[in-house]
């Protein structure tokens, strides 16, 4: 969908956003939102030449004027919005002011090994392929397989 047609039907009340319902009856103890960002870059020694640093240099120093003032397609974090940012984008702004405590989401915390598998076998459980329990094993299998090796060196 076009930024424009999902624009529209936010404004229609076609659509909309929620966030993570509280499970009536259990102990609600993270956040109820998952505030994500960010750019999805990944270079190599071999392929990263000075065209490449060039244009990773300017997304890196125009992204934020491009996103939230130029475009208005993004709220900032903190601070007064811009006056031609969506409704969308000043409604959830209202709503994350009552978040008390951000998540990290699930694939934040994975290697990317593991983090494939996910993706990957996700998508089997979507299309009835496999059943829930054969999910978790495959997922619990490769996060026990990858997950030691990547991160033994961090802290």
């Amino acid at each position: 969908m076009e930024l424009a047609q999902f624009k529209d039907k936010y404004d229609s009340g076609e659509i909309g956003y929620f966030f993570i319902p509280e499970v009536a009856g259990a102990e609600n103890n993270g956040p109820n939102t998952s505030i994500t960002a960010g750019l999805a870059y990944a270079f190599n020694k071999e392929t990263f030449d000075a065209e490449t640093k060039r244009f990773f240099k300017f997304v890196v120093e125009h992204y934020n004027q491009a996103a939230f003032d130029v475009g208005g397609y993004l709220s900032p974090m903190n601070g007064d919005l811009p006056s031609n940012v969506f409704k969308l984008a000043k409604d959830f702004s209202l709503d994350l002011e009552a978040v008390a405590k951000g998540g990290v989401s699930w694939d934040d915390k994975l290697d990317p090994a593991s983090n494939e598998v996910v993706g990957s076998t996700a998508n089997e459980l979507a299309l009835g392929l496999i059943t829930p329990e054969e999910f978790a094993e495959k997922v619990d299998k490769a996060i026990g397989r990858n997950a030691p090796s990547f991160f033994k060196d961090q802290k």
